[in-house]
């Protein structure tokens, strides 16, 4: 699920131009999980942090995706409807 956030969140921030989407208004369960897990490192930078503060980051994000993704399945549903 987080990953889905992080790449829809940037492919909707690149491709909206003048149709401007407000994210956190119309996605707020793939926002908030977006705002979880921005700043987190990944590959490398991941690597590189201490065991410790990897399992907690990985903590934090386990329970927001636990917490949304009910939430999150609606979201998606809306956004795949909206290709027909």
């Amino acid at each position: 699920m987080s990953e889905i956030s992080i790449r829809l969140f940037k492919l909707m921030e690149a491709l909206q131009h003048d149709k401007a989407v407000d994210f956190a208004a119309q996605y707020p369960a793939l926002h908030e999980l977006y705002q979880v897990v921005k700043d987190m490192p990944r590959s490398e930078a991941r690597r590189n942090i201490e065991k410790r503060q990897r399992m907690r980051l990985d903590l934090d994000r386990m329970k927001a995706e636990a917490r949304l993704v009910d939430d999150i399945k609606q979201e998606l549903n809306s956004i795949l409807a909206m290709k027909s």
